[in-house]
Formats: structure tokens, sequence, C-alpha cells
């Protein structure tokens, strides 16, 4: 199976292969939760909450030293939220739809550089908020979304390529779609990618007159897994 080149949200940290994983990885064992509440946000707070961390992170540069992602990854998707907010000002679809997808890559980004910034600072607390991010008490996991119904593969636009479609989850933010081999074990699947809904989710750069299957769930605003769609299986052209 080829690389995916092309994803709805590309997520900035190559190592880790889901912010959902990442999340749960950060309620269960990580010494410091952030607390981010990205959802309470509008675009002129999210902007400035980005900022803020920009410049601690820069000013506390030694303290944090091979983040990941790196602060290069962080200005690139913090310029283009902010130009893309001001495009959507307009009114725009486009420039609205423009506007959500940077807003949900920097979400990704900070996610990951406070999980990052977490991991560096072992447990210490004022050292954590050197960074910027801001510290909170661990969640009790609760409020699972409903698997996505009618979640079905079909034929992509162009060659190697395969659509999804599934009925809007309530209260979702994200969703994840996971992919593989037809009559490989979905729980080893690894390849995946993440789209805020179904109109646009294309997964691209698959085999040509292969058979896939995938799944899909709902990611909630506390960024909490779903329960799984079922698994649907259609082959490329």
């Amino acid at each position: 199976m080829k690389p995916l080149k092309n994803v709805f949200v590309t997520l900035s940290n190559p190592a880790v292969n889901s912010i959902v994983l990442l999340r749960q990885k950060m309620i269960q064992s990580t010494p410091v939760l952030p607390r981010l509440g990205f959802s309470l946000l509008n675009d002129a707070q999210f902007e400035d909450y980005a900022m803020f961390v920009k410049s601690q992170l820069t000013i506390n540069a030694s303290s944090f030293p091979d983040l990941t992602p790196d602060m290069s990854t962080l200005s690139i998707d913090l310029n283009n939220f902010q130009v893309a907010a001001v495009s959507a000002r307009t009114g725009a679809k486009t420039a609205i739809a423009t506007r959500n997808d940077a807003r949900v890559k920097l979400e990704c980004t900070l996610t990951y550089m406070a999980n990052s910034c977490s991991e560096i600072a072992n447990g210490d607390v004022t050292l954590f908020e050197l960074s910027g991010f801001e510290v909170r008490s661990k969640p009790t996991p609760s409020g699972i979304l409903p698997a996505p119904s009618n979640f079905e593969l079909t034929l992509g636009p162009v060659e190697g390529t395969l659509g999804a479609k599934f009925k809007r989850v309530k209260n979702s933010r994200v969703y994840e779609i996971y992919f593989g081999q037809w009559n490989t074990d979905p729980d080893t699947w690894t390849d995946h990618i993440m789209t805020t809904g179904s109109r646009s989710a294309i997964i691209t750069d698959l085999s040509s007159n292969q058979r896939y299957s995938a799944r899909c769930r709902a990611i909630g605003a506390k960024a909490i897994p779903g329960e799984w769609s079922a698994v649907s299986t259609m082959k490329t052209y």
C-alpha cells in the first residue's frame, strides 16, 4: 500500500498515528495533562491562545528542546489560520470552509505540541507552565459518541481513490476513518484519514484494482473516540 500524501487533515507529527490515540495517552498516563478547551474559544480567542503559546515557547526555547512538532510547523499553521480567518470574513462558503480546515489543523498541531511539552516537563508543573499551556486535572472519560451510521465506501473521483459516506454524529468535532486490505483484521489497520465531514472524505494513493475495507468513528469535543461503524468494503479502479 502506498503511503498517504494528501488527507483532509494533515497531521503535523508523523511519529504519532492519531490525535485520538494521543489524547487517550495524555488522559491515561501523561504526568501533566494540558488544559486545551479549543471548542470553547471563538476564532479571535483561539488565535490569541496560539500566539501566546508561540511567544512563550520562543522565550523559553531552551526549556523545551526537540519539540514535536517543531516551532516552524506551529508558525506555518498559525499563519495559515490567520490568513484563512481574514478571508472568511467575506462570508464566502469556500473561504469559511478553508478557515475551518486551517483551524482543525492548528488545533492538531497545538495538541501534539502540548503533549510534547508535557513529556519534556515529566511531571514538573512549573516547567510545563513555561510553555504557555495550562494544566488541568485528569478527566473521567464519559459521553462516548455513537458510531456513524450508514458508513459506506464509494468509488473515488480518480484511479486509486475511494470516497466515504456516513451520517453526521451529533456533537462530533472530527471523524477518523481507518482502512486496510479487505481481508485483514481492522484492529491492525494503521493507515487513516481525519475529516470534519463526509462530503469531502476521500482516501487517496491507493493501489489500482485493489479491494479495501474501512471503518469510521466520531471524535467529540474532549477528543474521546466514539464507537466504530460497521466495516465497508470497495474495490478501486
